[in-house]
């Protein structure tokens, strides 16, 4: 606010007229001017609102008619919808009852033997072109005859299904499928391809459960969600009903694929073609299931809820989609419970009225310019006399005061100015004789005033003193912390020192020739030993740095457990790298839920906890591994048999440069930074580390390890955990 007010301030300075009479010229301008403004411009707004107004009544009346029309027009098409989807309930109904039939009356239809190929992944195939038979062999048992009878007596369905997909452009495929995992595909033969290579019965897709929430006394069908096929179909969506037979047993299920893409082209297609408008498809689950290509772009903008809302209400409002206005109308389809909906621009409707109003707006505001303009010029004459006749009133009481104000900036503070026949003039005339005589009593104040303005300098004075002391304080404070950073660096110094003195003493040796030739690889394996221990120090304070810093960017993955379990402990089956230590596995037989982490940091975690149980245990002592599954997280324990830790020490374990032993040259190799890294990588992935003493020697450390929340699958978890050893 305050640099705005210096602007104009500065405008004004520089461009504002200096003598009485162009201001007062200017004054009554804009006395005369702004006001005619502001008429004019209500004026116009006056006529555009009602020009406005009269378009929205005209634009209510169009709209009604048109959302008659396209609410009519969007209504035939939800019958189209409903008669083609009811296509397909009627064949897969119908083949239901064929093959209820066939499958009850069996011994009516002379059987074949069915001629099946081996894939290799333990399932069975017998090809027949357009139409195939796949069986999944299970692991403890051969093929039941009940289904390889059912699945010959299937075959009688062919003429249908042939029928079927000929007469109806929107199926692609239909099939029977058996409860023990047999399946009867007729389609065409790149659809069933990659089915039958695929793994596992079709019994365990969603389409075939969906079939089974249907009884036996329900004549109806279940349509599912569009779903991106197996085949190369793309997204379909399947019709599925169960046969029964009369006893109640489940015999399979028939179904019919309906890809998405044909649904599209066969229906929205063929009754949507404008080029600026676009229909779309919304699943029962409010998902959505297709849309016509000149929308895709924008129908992610759309909100579903509101939608819904639509088509639940009077089934017509406005959307905003790409910055433009859009007309939604929305309808139920009711054989499957979709919504169609019909999106096109608005100004499409209502460009006609918007064009003749917008034409007689611009004819008056054109009218009302020129007239204004003609005030505007007379209103300009007539303030400039009336301010040549002010300015020769006013100018001559204005140069009195102006010689007042000189005689003033010479010291001349007791003087009075005569009055004049100007009211106005005359009280800032009396004004300036009493601020003449103020002036005069304010000089005699100042003097006092610079006594007591000394007296302050004084007080300002120790108050500054006291601040310095303050200062000094506060350097002192600094300077502790100074230490304290100097002594946490020679810790560092120290185990840098120490490797790099042994290794330039043995460097010296081998250059003085003190060491015999023969025992110089010795020696230099040991310079490349306290090397390596000097980069491995610098390595793990730079990626310490970086992991408490939160500078490091993790790359997770989603994997299942067991495979993440062999990544991070597949180094640790070389015994080399046990150094004479035995390992023990204590593994569930199948983990397959999934966990999501960065494989090479968690990895390192593990290596470092790891790698302190060999460096603290004795050769040929067992260290044991135990994965465990909680609700939410892997539990991976680490136990050895090594020399322990005081309980006192356990809290310690995890930070920076901290070791049990406290000589830091001790016999075990290590500068205390392995634990504290291995926390901060477990607290990045949202996990913990915990060390606890065993009841024998040794310790445990458990590392905790986040899951994904999904639900888990009681058939794949093994009663009893494997042991292995390395």
């Amino acid at each position: 606010m305050r640099r705005l007010f210096d602007f104009c301030r500065h405008l004004q300075d520089r461009f504002a007229p200096k003598s009485l009479a162009a201001q007062l010229l200017c004054v009554m301008l804009l006395s005369a001017v702004v006001p005619l403004l502001l008429i004019g411009w209500l004026t116009n707004e006056s006529t555009r609102n009602h020009f406005d107004t009269y378009t929205k009544m005209q634009t209510g009346l169009v709209e009604r008619d048109y959302v008659t029309i396209y609410q009519s027009y969007l209504q035939e098409q939800i019958y189209a919808i409903d008669a083609e989807m009811r296509k397909v309930e009627h064949a897969v109904i119908t083949a239901r009852s064929q093959a209820k039939a066939i499958l009850d009356d069996g011994a009516l239809y002379p059987g074949r033997p069915l001629t099946l190929t081996s894939l290799g992944n333990g399932a069975y195939v017998e090809d027949h072109g357009r139409w195939a038979i796949k069986l999944t062999k299970e692991p403890s048992s051969a093929f039941p005859r009940s289904m390889l009878r059912d699945l010959a007596l299937s075959t009688y369905l062919n003429p249908f299904f042939a029928g079927e997909l000929d007469r109806n452009p929107n199926m692609i495929a239909m099939y029977y499928m058996h409860p023990l995992g047999g399946t009867l595909y007729y389609g065409s033969q790149s659809g069933y391809g990659r089915l039958f290579n695929g793994e596992g019965p079709i019994t365990g897709y969603a389409f075939y459960r969906d079939a089974l929430q249907i009884s036996s006394s329900e004549d109806r069908v279940a349509w599912t969600k569009p779903y991106w096929d197996i085949t190369p179909n793309g997204r379909v969506f399947t019709a599925t009903a169960p046969i029964y037979d009369s006893s109640g047993t489940l015999r399979g299920v028939v179904a019919a694929d309906v890809t998405v893409d044909d649904f599209v082209a066969h229906v929205l297609g063929a009754h949507f073609k404008s080029s600026d408008a676009f229909a779309f498809l919304l699943g029962a689950d409010h998902q959505m299931m297709a849309v016509q290509r000149q929308g895709a772009a924008v129908i992610g903008q759309l909100d579903p809820e509101e939608f819904i809302a639509l088509a639940e209400g009077n089934g017509y409002g406005q959307a905003v989609l790409d910055g433009q206005t859009k007309m939604l109308f929305a309808k139920k389809v009711p054989a499957t419970g979709w919504y169609l909906g019909y999106v096109l621009p608005k100004e499409r409707l209502l460009a006609g009225v918007t064009r003749s109003s917008s034409e007689l707006a611009a004819i008056t505001s054109k009218h009302l310019f020129h007239q204004l303009t003609l005030i505007s010029i007379i209103s300009f004459l007539l303030c400039t006399a009336l301010a040549v006749l002010l300015w020769l009133r006013i100018s001559r009481p204005l140069k009195r005061l102006d010689g007042a104000f000189h005689d003033m900036g010479n010291g001349q503070f007791r003087f009075m100015l005569k009055d004049t026949r100007i009211r106005e003039v005359h009280r800032l005339l009396h004004s300036f004789n009493l601020m003449s005589a103020r002036i005069g009593e304010l000089m005699e104040q100042q003097t006092k005033l610079q006594e007591e303005l000394e007296h302050k300098v004084e007080e300002r004075t120790l108050a500054l003193k006291q601040a310095n002391d303050e200062l000094r304080q506060r350097i002192d404070e600094l300077t502790r912390l100074g230490n304290w950073r100097k002594k946490w660096f020679s810790h560092i110094s120290h185990d840098l020192k120490t490797p790099a003195t042994i290794a330039g003493g043995f460097i010296d040796a081998i250059i003085d020739g003190k060491v015999q030739p023969a025992h110089i690889p010795r020696y230099l394996d040991k310079i490349s030993d306290r090397l390596w221990t000097i980069n491995q120090l610098v390595q793990n304070l730079y990626d310490l740095s970086l992991l408490e810093t939160r500078q490091t960017r993790l790359k997770p993955e989603t994997m299942p457990v067991y495979a993440l379990l062999e990544r991070l402990l597949a180094k640790w089956n070389d015994p080399l790298v046990l150094k004479g230590r035995t390992l023990n596995y204590e593994l569930p037989m199948i983990m397959d839920t999934p966990v999501t982490a960065d494989v090479h940091y968690l990895g390192r975690a593990v290596d470092n906890v790891l790698d302190n149980a060999v460096k603290y245990s004795h050769p040929g002592s067992a260290i044991t591994i135990q994965a465990r599954m909680a609700p939410r997280s892997l539990l991976l324990h680490v136990s050895d048999c090594g020399i322990g830790i005081p309980s006192e020490s356990l809290k310690h374990v995890f930070d920076s440069f901290y070791r049990v032993d406290p000589a830091r040259n001790s016999g075990v190799p290590g500068s205390g930074l392995g634990l504290a890294i291995a926390r901060e990588v477990l607290h990045m992935h949202g996990g913990e580390i915990h060390a606890s003493l065993n009841e024998n020697p040794g310790c445990t450390f458990t590392i905790e390890i986040p899951l994904e929340e999904v639900e888990p699958d009681v058939s794949q978890i093994s009663k009893a955990p494997v042991r292995r050893n390395a």
